[in-house]
């Protein structure tokens, strides 16, 4: 009976030995993600201009109209405008929303979750503006700048939806997987971790744990 208690307190003895073993390293890896995590938000404040994805367009912009009755353009009333312009779009996404994680039971495999990319800013260059004709019939009322601007709102929008139907999202999520996986060589941080990188909208991410080292 004796040796029977000696042996279970040695088996207890060294259960409870593991047991605070396997709850340290998890600590251990826990506190080497958080750190993983930290040092990338630090590095994205330094970069988050390079992970912005601009793209210069040129579009030409033209404008008729002229008053109708029955079917007919009155003589006289017809307006002609055309012109063209440079402008630029800009896509990105808020880098401070990545989130790190441990990819289920893995030891070293991490999963990092970034936003989608989205258009952030469309615009157009105003001393790029060249106007080819501007003409208004002697029935017609002169053009205003005030249309001019509509227009060019008008075709703004009408330039994103090209270049979102040309992939620019999916050129902005390439460029900022070159820029995240860049910070990670640079700092070794793929040395103890194998990082995967995914992109998702900013509802799906879970929410951001304040990094602790």
């Amino acid at each position: 009976m004796i040796k029977i208690g000696i042996g279970l307190a040695i088996f207890i003895f060294l259960l409870g030995m593991a047991v605070a073993f396997y709850f340290k390293e998890e600590k251990r890896e826990e506190n080497s993600i958080q750190k993983l995590q930290s040092i990338v938000l630090e590095e994205i404040k330094n970069v988050s201009e390079l992970a912005t994805f601009r793209k210069n367009f040129k579009s030409t912009l033209m404008f008729e109209d002229a008053t109708q009755l029955f079917d007919f353009k009155i003589p006289g009333t017809s307006r002609k405008f055309s012109m063209d312009y440079m402008g630029t779009i800009v896509c990105g996404c808020d880098l401070n929303k990545i989130h790190i994680e441990r990819e289920g039971n893995s030891k070293d495999r991490v999963k990092m979750t970034v936003p989608q990319s989205k258009i952030l800013d469309i615009y157009a260059d105003v001393n790029s503006f060249k106007i080819h004709s501007q003409e208004a019939g002697l029935l017609a009322e002169n053009i205003k700048i005030e249309e001019q601007n509509e227009w060019i709102a008008k075709d703004l929008d009408a330039q994103k939806r090209v270049a979102v139907s040309e992939g620019i999202i999916e050129k902005s999520n390439e460029n900022i997987r070159q820029v995240l996986t860049s910070i990670i060589a640079g700092k070794n941080l793929d040395k103890n971790f194998q990082i995967d990188i995914e992109f998702l909208a900013e509802n799906e991410i879970p929410q951001l744990q304040s990094p602790q080292s």
